[in-house]
C-alpha cells in the first residue's frame, strides 16, 4: 500500500530528524556553554520538548541563540512526526491496511472452507443469498436468546404485537440485545466462506458486509494460496471467462 509506505517514510524521517536535532543541541551546548554530555543532553530535550523546567538554560548570546534556532527547527521536526503518528492512527487507507492483515491472519487459522473466486451476476447473486442465509441465522439467534424475556414481558404487559407497548418493548428488546450480542459468538456461513476478487471496489464493499477477502488476480497461484485453497473444501470459479 503506498500511503501505508508514504507514512513509514514520514516518520522515519522525523525520527532521524529528532536524532539529528538531539546531536547538534548536545554538541552545540557543550561547545558553545561548556557543558558536560549529560547537561547538555538534558538542557537540548527540554527545549525540544518546549519543557524549560528552569533549572538549566542557555547563559550567553551564542547560547540563546542556538537555543532558538534549535527550538524553531525542532518543533517542526516534532510536529512533522506528530502529524504522521496521527495519520497512521486515523487514515482510512491505514485502517484498511489493518483490516486486511487481520483477514488474512484468520483465513491462515481457516481449514475446510469455501473459495468464491471472480465477480459479476453470478457471484453477487452468491454472495446475496449467503447474506440472506446470514441475517436468518442472526434473527433466529436474537429471537432464541431474546424470546425467553418477551414471553415474560407478554405475561405482564399484554403482547407487543397486538399494540401493548410497542415502542418501549422494541427499545427494551434493541437495548437487551446490544448488551449480550457483544459475550455471544454467533457462527455464520461468513465465517468459512473466503472471496477472492481483483475488483478493489467490490471487495471494499464485502469487507464492510463481513465477509472474509483476498483481493487479486484468482488466476494467479500465489492468490490462491492466499486464501488457503490447499486446505479448502471446496473452491467455486466464476471468472468472465472459462480460461
Amino acid at each position: 500500500m503506498d500511503s501505508f509506505k508514504d507514512i513509514q517514510r514520514q516518520i522515519r524521517i522525523a525520527f532521524a530528524g529528532i536524532f539529528i536535532n538531539l546531536l547538534i543541541g548536545t554538541s552545540g551546548y557543550m561547545i558553545i556553554e561548556g557543558k558536560s554530555l549529560l547537561n547538555a543532553l538534558w538542557l537540548t530535550v527540554i527545549t525540544l520538548t518546549t519543557v524549560g523546567y528552569g533549572d538549566d538554560y542557555a547563559t550567553s548570546s551564542g547560547g540563546r541563540i542556538f537555543t532558538i534556532v534549535l527550538i524553531l527547527t525542532g518543533f517542526g521536526v516534532v510536529a512533522y512526526g506528530l502529524q504522521a503518528i496521527a495519520t497512521l492512527l486515523v487514515s482510512p487507507q491505514i485502517r484498511e491496511f489493518r483490516q486486511r492483515r487481520r483477514i488474512e491472519k484468520i483465513i491462515q487459522n481457516l481449514d475446510r472452507h469455501y473459495i468464491i473466486c471472480g465477480h459479476g451476476d453470478l457471484v453477487d447473486q452468491t454472495i446475496t443469498y449467503l447474506l440472506q442465509s446470514v441475517q436468518m441465522r442472526l434473527a433466529f439467534y436474537d429471537e432464541e436468546i431474546y424470546g425467553p424475556i418477551d414471553n415474560f414481558l407478554d405475561n405482564i404487559f399484554g403482547d407487543d404485537a397486538e399494540g401493548h407497548y410497542p415502542r418501549s418493548r422494541a427499545l427494551v428488546r434493541r437495548i437487551y440485545l446490544g448488551l449480550t450480542r457483544p459475550f455471544k459468538r454467533i457462527g455464520t456461513l461468513l465465517d468459512v466462506v473466503v472471496v477472492v476478487t481483483e475488483d478493489e471496489a467490490y471487495a471494499r464493499r464485502l469487507r464492510e458486509d463481513g465477509f472474509l477477502v483476498i483481493q487479486g488476480k484468482p488466476t494467479r497461484d500465489e492468490i490462491l494460496m492466499r486464501a488457503g485453497a490447499a486446505r479448502a473444501n471446496a473452491m467455486m470459479v466464476l471468472l468472465p471467462n472459462d480460461t
